[in-house]
């Protein structure tokens, strides 16, 4: 099993290669006990714990995802799994009151963010429906009120 980044190292590769970190590659890789597969929920949790330290800023962590949705496949039906299932996650941070320690005040999916247009412009672009799959649904049902609720319509 590989080890997972920890410490300045996360803070470090995640800075470098966010888009490993939110499809769970390389170092990054939290396994879900449960399912087998990468926890987008545990892997959230933990990169809340580093923002909350003050080890990664609010900006690092738009950033990122900015990066992570401009390197999406608009032909890979995973691609957009990996973005609905970080996203659904991120949300629980800032809609559910107990689900984390720590909690993020921003949607950065809103229109005037920079992910708001990166994500609008891989969904409009996406070449399969997707209306089924598991994420979408759920953020369209729990989090209507979030940007990215409103790209996905």
């Amino acid at each position: 099993m590989m080890k997972l980044y920890e410490g300045v190292e996360f803070v470090s590769e995640f800075k470098k290669n966010p888009c490993n970190f939110f499809k769970g590659k390389e170092g990054f890789l939290v396994v879900d006990r449960d399912w087998g597969d990468h926890s987008h929920h545990r892997s959230i949790k933990y990169l809340l714990t580093y923002i909350e330290r003050g080890m990664l800023s609010l900006q690092d962590l738009e950033e990122g995802v900015n990066i992570f949705i401009c390197s999406l496949d608009k032909d890979c039906e995973d691609d957009l799994f990996q973005l609905t299932a970080n996203a659904c996650y991120i949300y629980c941070s800032i809609y559910e009151d107990n689900f984390y320690q720590y909690r993020l005040k921003d949607d950065f999916f809103l229109p005037g963010h920079a992910c708001h247009n990166e994500a609008k412009r891989y969904i409009e672009s996406v070449s399969f429906n997707y209306s089924d799959q598991h994420y979408v649904s759920l953020i369209k049902k729990e989090y209507p009120q979030s940007g990215l609720a409103n790209i996905l319509r």
